[in-house]
């Protein structure tokens, strides 16, 4: 029972740390693929307004933040809009409070301190070629609205400091991240349910692979003890009759086959034994074994001219011997031993009573 208990928690425990892991890898992937949907860049340029005057000097403060504020209007997105022809108007069809919204939501105007007189202006978009341009023609913009409400030449004066600079910035990333999470870990759920406790999804063992190899000795509780051992047994069977033993047919070529002359001599002895006339018992000859001796080493050697002039001689006395060994054959031909063949259809033709 405890075994029992120890093998449950351990399956769960491997289960949730699976889909901790596999949640995990699917979140990155999907903060990674969305993150270029939230980034955007942001183009900042700072301006410094200066006063010219005395007059001017008493109220930098105020003339700096009226400044800053113009960015802000409607008018001044309008402006931007007629001197820049190539600008995308990103508001058309809006009413004009949406329109001024949705610039401000691309504009940012601030001071650099509380009682600075460099004022930023940043520019946000999707794109950082456009965050650039947009800045750039802010500030144009800017300076020459400027000229309507001051005397650029003898009051106030206004100079680019700073910038373009672009940073990168990614908007709602909190909000990318949780989703990322819940997306990931949701996924990770389903593929665990789908694929290891789903009974319609669950991946079955094909049948072969369940026998396992000969050297697999991992044991299988679905299936009985006396079944593995005749698969074992069966699949021992196969791999010996798939080898070939080569050796033993050399074997057999080099030293001929022992049971097919026992036999032979078996069929010889009982058909001498049937028909003794026909097949006397001849004594079997000894075979006599040459022994070979090394030559002395102060043996003469005779010239080539002995051996030239005794040509001729040998070749008139080999026809005689020929003669000779003509009738020998043919003796030994009258009264030579059967062949295999010939015994066995001498056997057999007495078997069946027709001799």
């Amino acid at each position: 029972m405890e075994k029992l208990i120890e093998k449950k928690l351990v399956n769960r425990v491997g289960l949730s740390s699976r889909v901790v892991v596999v949640g995990i890898i699917f979140s990155a992937v999907f903060f990674l693929l969305l993150i270029d949907l939230f980034k955007t860049y942001q183009s900042e340029i700072s301006i410094l307004v200066s006063a010219k005057s005395q007059v001017a000097a008493k109220q930098q403060s105020q003339i700096v933040s009226n400044i800053s504020e113009l960015p802000k209007t409607l008018a001044f997105y309008e402006r931007m809009l007629k001197n820049n022809s190539d600008m995308r108007d990103v508001t058309k069809g809006l009413s004009p409070q949406k329109r001024k919204d949705k610039w401000n939501e691309m504009l940012t105007v601030k001071r650099a301190g509380f009682d600075a007189s460099v004022v930023k202006i940043a520019i946000t978009t999707s794109h950082k070629a456009d965050s650039e341009q947009l800045a750039i023609k802010t500030a144009r913009t800017l300076f020459d609205t400027s000229a309507f409400y001051y005397n650029i030449k003898k009051d106030v004066d206004l100079r680019i400091v700073d910038g373009p600079i672009t940073r990168v910035y990614i908007s709602n990333w909190f909000w990318l991240f949780i989703f990322s999470i819940i997306a990931g870990f949701s996924i990770s759920g389903l593929l665990q349910y789908l694929l290891f406790e789903s009974k319609k999804f669950s991946i079955k063992k094909p049948e072969f692979l369940k026998m396992g190899s000969f050297f697999e000795f991992k044991k299988n509780p679905n299936i009985p003890v006396e079944e593995e051992l005749e698969m074992l047994n069966n699949l021992y069977k196969n791999q010996q009759a798939e080898q070939t033993f080569d050796f033993e047919q050399e074997q057999k070529e080099e030293f001929g086959n022992l049971e097919y002359e026992k036999k032979f001599q078996e069929m010889k002895k009982i058909t001498k034994s049937l028909e003794p006339d026909k097949y006397p018992n001849f004594p079997e000859m000894p075979i006599a074994h040459k022994v070979e001796a090394s030559a002395p080493a102060n043996l003469p050697i005779a010239d080539d001219s002995f051996f030239i002039q005794n040509e001729a001689p040998i070749e008139l006395e080999s026809a005689p011997s020929q003669s000779v060994e003509s009738e020998q054959d043919s003796i030994s031909s009258e009264t030579r031993e059967p062949t295999p063949e010939e015994l066995k259809k001498r056997l057999n033709e007495l078997l069946k009573g027709k001799i």
